[in-house]
């Protein structure tokens, strides 16, 4: 996520294509030949490891790489340490990323939406607490902090996407539930006060500006 959808705004980009080239996962998927040569002798234990198979089989004798066995399961199978299997598998993954950074990438949809991010917000959040890796914290910080600074109605409300530097479209339900949760999250894990005073003045709003009193529920778009 960090590597491919992020922006220089600390955003994130809403997908990557299927398609590169007019075919369906061209990107990420192997023939058995450009294994062979580009992993040389680690193909024997990739096709292991990676289901090179018919689990793997995709279409068009490809095949996607997918890991199915557990390392005590690979140990065993090929008569390896469980360490050893961690490092084979990591050079097998950089040798293949390599060869695929030559490829043509997929298209990037690069429209930022606020309530995707807010839940990029608390993914990153809580990698942060589960690895204590900072820059996964800065960056769930930047993304918070660019939203509420570049994406404010003037209302003080939430725009709900950014494309090209242009915030547009009023926020819906989603875009402030979305960074409601993330600003909570964020406090959760920091104690900074000041990401709860965020979520309740958002919260707020959504109170305002979204609350229908005769049912009890909230409507999708702001009055």
């Amino acid at each position: 996520m960090l590597r491919e959808l992020s922006n220089e705004d600390g955003l994130f980009a809403s997908s990557l294509d299927a398609d590169s080239e007019g075919e369906e996962g061209k990107f990420y998927v192997w023939e058995v030949n450009e294994l062979k040569e580009v992993l040389e002798d680690m193909f024997a234990p990739a096709k292991e490891i990676y289901n090179i198979n018919s689990h793997g089989s995709w279409e068009h004798r490809k095949y996607i790489l997918h890991k199915r066995k557990s390392a005590r399961e690979l140990s065993e199978l090929l008569n390896m340490k469980e360490s050893e299997i961690f490092a084979l598998t990591k050079n097998i993954r950089s040798a293949l990323f390599e060869k695929r950074k030559l490829r043509i990438h997929p298209d990037l949809d690069h429209k930022c939406l606020t309530s995707w991010n807010g839940l990029a917000i608390i993914g990153l959040a809580e990698a942060y607490e589960a690895l204590q890796d900072l820059a996964l914290l800065k960056s769930a910080e930047q993304t918070a902090d660019f939203i509420l600074t570049k994406l404010r109605t003037p209302d003080r409300g939430l725009f709900h996407t950014y494309t090209d530097g242009q915030a547009h479209i009023p926020g819906f339900l989603e875009d402030y539930s979305g960074m409601i949760a993330g600003l909570i999250t964020l406090y959760q894990i920091t104690f900074n006060e000041e990401r709860l005073h965020q979520a309740v003045e958002l919260l707020e709003y959504v109170f305002e500006n979204f609350y229908n009193k005769a049912s009890g529920m909230f409507f999708f778009t702001s009055s």
